[in-house]
């Protein structure tokens, strides 16, 4: 896929929801298998998939982001770099916690934004890189279900109080000069006018 004339390819690395930046209706294929780097369908984006991975836990995969991000300094010189973590975070995690008698929203929802941006400036520092940060969207209609590879826990108005304070946390960390925050539900292409809208805004695009 070619960039536009002028314009920086803004490489999308996350969980599942990075699919809506690739254009396709359903789940963009996991970074690393043999099918994957032909699906990208828009000419601004490209998405690198990496699985079911936490905000809390991303300091996990920061060798693996850096690799990636090495590879793609080395082939082109001009380059954006979104990252979109979260939402697994405030649909089943966070929700187990913070359903129990006495634990407050806040300051678990503040301990899991501090490690996410902990591991987002590693690899800002490392690679001398400004992020943009795509907020967790807001959670499934469905009600709790704990079983499948998707699931959720506790009430749909207790999980979306964790993605609003997740967010929040999120704006209060960044500063504009060094990343992006936007938090729309993105529910299908149907969304992707709107996000272009505000990317544009920013200056993102």
């Amino acid at each position: 896929m070619s960039n536009f004339i002028g314009k920086e390819m803004i490489h999308c690395i996350g969980d599942s929801h990075v699919a809506v930046f690739s254009g396709l209706k359903r789940m963009c294929p996991k970074y690393g298998i043999p099918k994957w780097g032909n699906h990208d369908k828009l000419k601004l984006f490209k998405t690198y998939r990496l699985g079911p991975i936490l905000a809390y836990n991303l300091s996990n995969k920061t060798d693996l982001i850096c690799s990636i991000i090495d590879k793609i300094k080395e082939k082109e010189d001009e380059n954006k770099f979104l990252f979109h973590f979260g939402e697994i975070d405030c649909r089943a995690h966070i929700p187990r916690f913070t359903n129990k008698k006495d634990v407050l929203i806040p300051p678990v929802v503040d301990e899991c934004v501090k490690r996410y941006m902990d591991a987002i400036l590693v690899i800002k520092d490392k690679l001398e890189i400004a992020p943009i940060i795509f907020g967790p969207v807001a959670s499934t209609k469905n009600k709790n279900f704990i079983g499948g590879n998707y699931p959720a826990v506790g009430s749909i108005l207790h999980r979306n109080k964790i993605t609003k304070h997740f967010n929040s946390q999120l704006k209060k960390m960044i500063t504009k000069r060094e990343y992006y925050c936007d938090q729309i539900h993105l529910s299908s292409q149907l969304a992707m006018p709107l996000v272009k809208k505000e990317m544009k805004k920013l200056n993102i695009i």
